[in-house]
């Protein structure tokens, strides 16, 4: 299964000549967060206003994967603490 992920950082007046490079940068710095905890996704679509940088991650897979796919017994989380927790794995 697959997700989409939005990242949005709102900033009071950002000149239109430093878009192109703040959107660059964003890009970058998410996909080699993503690649650091070893996520993979299909693409990212940066996309911005003066006021506002965005980034957009398509096909954003779970958190391992591989593992699950290969694994010959699978569990859900069935208890509150386990679902919470599972954010923060990257971490």
């Amino acid at each position: 299964m697959t997700h989409e992920l939005l990242i949005e950082i709102g900033v009071e007046e950002l000149p239109a000549s430093f878009l192109a490079q703040g959107l660059a940068s964003l890009q970058a710095a998410v996909e080699r967060l993503l690649g650091e905890a070893r996520l993979t996704y299909e693409r990212t679509r940066p996309l911005g206003t003066p006021r506002r940088l965005a980034l957009v991650v398509y096909g954003l897979t779970e958190h391992a994967r591989r593992e699950v796919k290969a694994a010959r017994f699978v569990s859900n989380p069935g208890c509150y603490p386990t679902a919470v927790s599972l954010p923060m794995l990257p971490l």
